[in-house]
């Protein structure tokens, strides 16, 4: 049995490429946890396909498969309403209104690509009135008094606080604040700023982009050279800290009510365990059992009977069998977790040759 991720180390692994984990508990690799792209997409995904499969937003790649309903929801945030009656693909044609009761007919693909309807961008006589109230409507403040054309950059505050600026073509085409979603481009002044909030010492005297790597000193004197922008914003902080201030009595599972001899047999658990994997995957010869994969770090090892209701053959040898990581993912997903026994294994066996 691999052994469970923290939820730290789940948070961090998204947001080192720029995703944030909406999702605030973490059960396992084979549940979906919810994230925010980087392009401001909120969708759903297993670990393990985030993690070995290299999937990413479903949007983004536009992979998603989506419902009739959901395409009209997609239009329906701004306003617009799908008129056709079925949805095949992302490339089939639709029949659409725009805010503006325009007819005119458009695909998914290009809609999310930010097209839009052209007799309201080509022909429409805007004025402050208007970009205000259109603004106003997704909570952002118009803080420029004069409105020239579409071009113009305009000052704006957005319902974070940020202040920031766009133009109203690129508001009309989705982009929104830049530091909400990741895409701002900070100066190293602004770069300090955020981390003094903290109370936290920005050392590095070159700033390139939001991914780029920082040199940081926590207000316990503690110094860091990985640390990057995009990370400090969703949330990461300095680590020697979490570790120093989340061990023992200060740890949020710590158990009051075990005793010294409680914690001691707990100890002596993990060490069974370990030596029971490492016995398991001789027995196996470091090979799956299911498809003969032998790669090094792609392997773990399945309960047969399983781990949580079958205590006294837990650290049997016997009990143990070697899967690469796919075959076992497939397991989970047709017998799912919990209460797995032997006879689900060979059944799955069976079927896999």
């Amino acid at each position: 049995m691999p052994k469970k991720l923290s939820y730290e180390y789940v948070f961090d692994t998204f947001a080192k490429e720029g995703y944030k984990l909406l999702s605030k508990e973490y059960i396992n690799s084979q549940e979906k946890v919810e994230f925010l792209c980087p392009n401001g997409h909120h969708h759903s995904i297993r670990f393990d396909s985030f993690l070995n499969d290299n999937q990413r937003c479903a949007v983004c790649s536009k992979r998603k498969k989506y419902t009739l309903q959901e395409v009209k929801d997609v239009f329906k945030k701004e306003g617009w309403t799908v008129l056709s009656t079925e949805y095949k693909d992302n490339k089939q044609p639709l029949d659409v209104l725009c805010r503006n009761n325009h007819k005119l007919t458009i695909n998914l693909n290009n809609f999310l690509n930010g097209w839009r309807c052209t007799e309201c961008y080509g022909k429409r006589h805007l004025n402050l009135e208007i970009v205000k109230k259109e603004l106003a409507e997704e909570g952002y403040i118009l803080l420029s008094k004069i409105y020239i054309n579409t071009a113009q950059k305009l000052q704006v505050i957005c319902p974070k606080g940020h202040k920031t600026q766009f133009t109203y073509a690129h508001f009309y085409n989705g982009e929104r604040c830049g530091q909400c979603f990741g895409t701002h481009k900070y100066t190293l002044n602004e770069v300090s700023d955020i981390f003094k909030k903290e109370k936290y010492l920005l050392l590095s005297k070159k700033y390139e982009n939001i991914k780029s790597p920082l040199k940081i000193r926590c207000d316990k004197g503690h110094i860091t050279k990985t640390m990057s922008l995009l990370n400090f914003i969703h949330g990461a902080r300095c680590k020697k800290c979490h570790i120093k201030f989340n061990r023992g009595e200060n740890h949020p599972s710590w158990n009051s009510e075990l005793t010294v001899e409680d914690r001691r047999k707990h100890s002596n658990r993990k060490k069974k365990y370990k030596k029971w994997v490492l016995d398991v995957f001789k027995n196996n010869n470091f090979t799956c059992q299911c498809c003969g994969d032998s790669s090094g770090g792609n392997l773990v090892n399945h309960h047969l009977e399983g781990w949580h209701w079958c205590k006294e053959l837990r650290f049997e040898i016997s009990n143990g069998v070697t899967l690469c990581r796919d075959c076992h993912n497939k397991f989970h997903q047709k017998f799912r977790l919990g209460w797995n026994t032997s006879e689900q294994f060979y059944k799955f066996l069976r079927s896999f040759k």
